[in-house]
């Protein structure tokens, strides 16, 4: 496709350009340069995240095994446009991004999605061709409603992190979020590595995911889904990950000793592995 490539670690950086009132996004693109096998892959970022979570990691194994994929910054993420847009921006923006990046990439893919990028990949199924679907510590399909509840129970920093959001102060959010994103297995430096790539979601996102959404089950649009969680996950702990592979007929791995950011996680090549296997497996 006619992107603006510039070279990049693992992979090839590219731009997706502005469509009338849509940003400019940010692509990253690995294992396209040789005749790969199997679907492409598309790698879809959570809340707080964009391209560069999967670029080390996911997109390098990709295209170690031969198959091209990609990872995209929704709007205001990663080097994407609309950072400054951030407060207005909608889960329906997010999910117009998604489908440009599927648009412009027309063949059906297997799209391996993260937290809220899953949340916003199911409410796509049975409108858009997916060859199949993985989602990595997903919000389940009512989303996050009963979860954020728990976690005001649990987690007193949450509370502050909503009034920071609130009153306009998404470092100050972020740096208490991180607590529950972050898991121990992470070292201080590598989280002082991963915190200033980070952006603090708009408040419209955060009270649009709490609202339940029409969805169809994976199973029901003939999609083989698999559901990949950490067994320490603070936000999306190991029985919401069962109760989504449930609804949606998926195969289910919970990954000892692993938290939220299972792109990041000392275990990522092990969960890259694991989701590339189940994929060949499938000859998918």
């Amino acid at each position: 496709m006619p992107l603006d490539n510039r070279s990049a670690k693992h992979a090839k950086a590219a731009l997706l350009p502005r469509q009338g009132a849509a940003p400019a996004l940010e692509v990253l693109e690995a294992g396209f340069a040789r005749e790969s096998r199997g679907a492409l892959i598309i790698c879809i970022h959570g809340a707080f995240g964009g391209a560069w979570m999967w670029k080390d990691v996911f997109l390098a194994n990709i295209a170690s095994r031969g198959r091209s994929g990609l990872a995209f910054s929704f709007r205001g993420h990663g080097m994407s446009e609309g950072r400054e847009k951030l407060n207005d921006v909608t889960l329906a923006d997010y999910s117009a991004d998604i489908i440009r990046i599927l648009e412009a990439y027309p063949e059906p893919p297997v799209i391996i999605a993260h937290s809220l990028g899953a949340l916003l990949t199911q409410r796509l199924i049975g409108y858009r061709p997916i060859k199949a679907l993985v989602m990595l510590a997903p919000l389940p399909p009512d989303g996050m409603a009963f979860i954020t509840s728990r976690l005001f129970a649990t987690e007193p920093s949450i509370w502050r992190a909503v009034q920071d959001a609130l009153q306009g102060s998404p470092e100050r959010a972020l740096s208490k979020v991180k607590d529950v994103v972050f898991s121990t297995h992470l070292s201080a430096a590598e989280i002082d590595r991963y915190l200033p790539q980070m952006v603090m979601e708009g408040v419209r996102v955060m009270v649009e995911a709490h609202l339940p959404f029409p969805i169809l089950p994976a199973f029901l649009a003939g999609i083989p889904a698999l559901v990949v969680g950490g067994d320490q996950d603070l936000l999306v702990p190991s029985i919401s990950n069962v109760r989504t592979a449930l609804y949606h007929g998926a195969d289910c791995r919970l990954v000892p000793e692993q938290g939220h950011l299972l792109q990041l996680e000392p275990g990522a090549h092990q969960v890259a592995d694991l989701v590339l296997d189940w994929l060949d497996q499938r000859n998918l």
